[in-house]
């Protein structure tokens, strides 16, 4: 005699498939694909799926990695992956199955280098002909200091208008700074644009710009 229940959707095979994978990789350096897979309905762990992934690359789509695994009781799995070479126009593609059931998703990866930036000046207010005392920090990936990198910091009015720009490179700390002694102008805001680059003649972004805005005093 049954003493209960049991719901249709607990004998599904059926499974949801969530991939991260990080959005910067760097070649050489180890990377890694994080999977989950759960039940479609009841939003539990689904384990003992096995997973593929590869990346690739190139017009030709051809992989140039691969790694796989299977989900764990929780329904988790974490594939470790490096690039081989420097390449563009990356994704990572993971396929999972269960039974008879197929599962695939996508992740678009960009070559680069992480980077932070964190800027800081003396003091939030100053006044015509006062020094503004500029100091950036620079972290790459692991949160580790970027050292021997040229860094641009770039001071705009309120207009957008550049009013200072100067190029220094990090010291081994990853730290950068400079001064600029504040021009008597109208504008009453000031905003701080530093950005790292890639090389001597800054070709090409390696990080967004970040940005800080100290407010001009009053005469």
């Amino acid at each position: 005699m049954a003493h209960g229940i049991l719901p249709l959707f607990e004998s599904v095979q059926d499974f949801a498939l969530h991939v991260s994978a990080p959005a910067l990789v760097q070649p050489g350096k180890k990377f890694f694909v994080r999977v989950h897979t759960s039940h479609p309905v009841l939003d539990r762990a689904i384990g003992g799926v096995a997973i593929r992934a590869q990346v690739c690359g190139g017009a030709a789509e051809t992989a140039l990695v691969s790694a796989s695994g299977t989900t764990d009781a929780n329904g988790y799995a974490v594939l470790s992956m490096s690039l081989p070479a420097d390449l563009r126009d990356l994704e990572v593609a993971v396929a999972a199955q269960r039974g008879a059931i197929m599962k695939s998703a996508e992740n678009d990866l960009k070559d680069g280098t992480p980077s932070r930036i964190l800027v800081q000046t003396d003091k939030p207010l100053y006044q015509p002909g006062q020094s503004l005392h500029i100091r950036a920090l620079i972290f790459g990936d692991e949160h580790r200091a970027v050292a021997a990198k040229n860094i641009y910091l770039q001071v705009e009015d309120e207009d957008g208008t550049v009013v200072f720009r100067d190029e220094r490179t990090s010291s081994r700390f990853g730290v950068v700074s400079t001064d600029w002694t504040i021009s008597d102008h109208r504008n009453r805001w000031l905003v701080l644009r530093p950005t790292l680059w890639e090389n001597q003649r800054g070709v090409k972004s390696l990080t967004g710009s970040g940005s800080v805005t100290p407010q001009r005093g009053n005469e």
